[in-house]
């Protein structure tokens, strides 16, 4: 899980291993929860800074 700070940018997450297609915008403030398994796409718009909280 992580938090944007800074930047913007786009992930796509494809079907695959169970998980259905689905499209993130990341915008500063955005929560994010990618899980293990997860095949994705990033397409980085400005440069992102990103924060991350583990379990």
């Amino acid at each position: 899980m992580f938090i944007v700070l800074a930047g913007q940018a786009t992930v796509t997450v494809h079907a695959a291993n169970g998980f259905e297609a689905e499209v993130f915008s990341l915008v500063p403030g955005s929560i994010c929860h990618l899980r293990e398994g997860m095949h994705t796409t990033w397409v980085v718009d400005q440069p992102l800074r990103k924060v991350y909280m583990a379990k």
